[in-house]
């Protein structure tokens, strides 16, 4: 029985790394390394990419960011950076997300706290479904391949 236990364990943990790796820093699929900290009150994902050069992002309006909280991960498919980090003034308690794709910032968004309730503790996963299926084709030619997906990002 405990066997199975430490089996199941290990498929969860496997099926978890195929998802989208996040935290305060994140390997994507292209070699490109990015992690996320606050310099002068303000969200900055430093981007190490894979040819050797750095960066630094400054995220927009990510003033009194929790350090602790940060989050970013990367859509392998679609080359898009998320940053998620909790936003904290008074009693206040706020996750906001934003997105970087093709040199422009998306948002940010606020999910959780802006109705005057506390969200503390942020965690995301970015995650990729995709179907394939064949498409008919007409006699003398083969059959195409089409793939239909989907990213989702959970936030918890």
């Amino acid at each position: 029985m405990r066997g199975i236990r430490y089996f199941l364990i290990a498929v969860i943990l496997g099926y978890a790394g195929i998802a989208g790796a996040v935290g305060p820093m994140t390997l994507a699929r292209t070699g490109d390394l990015y992690s996320v900290s606050t310099v002068d009150n303000q969200v900055v994902v430093t981007a190490r990419y894979d040819d050797g050069t750095v960066s630094e992002l400054f995220v927009p309006q990510s003033a009194a960011a929790v350090e602790d909280s940060l989050q970013v991960g990367v859509d392998d498919a679609t080359g898009a950076l998320y940053v998620l980090w909790q936003k904290k003034t008074g009693m206040e308690a706020r996750l906001r997300l934003a997105g970087y794709l093709d040199g422009t910032w998306i948002g940010p968004v606020t999910f959780a706290g802006n109705d005057g309730t506390a969200a503390a503790s942020p965690q995301m996963r970015i995650h990729r479904v995709s179907s394939t299926y064949e498409e008919d084709a007409e006699e003398s030619e083969e059959p195409v391949k089409v793939e239909i997906a989907t990213s989702f990002i959970h936030l918890v």
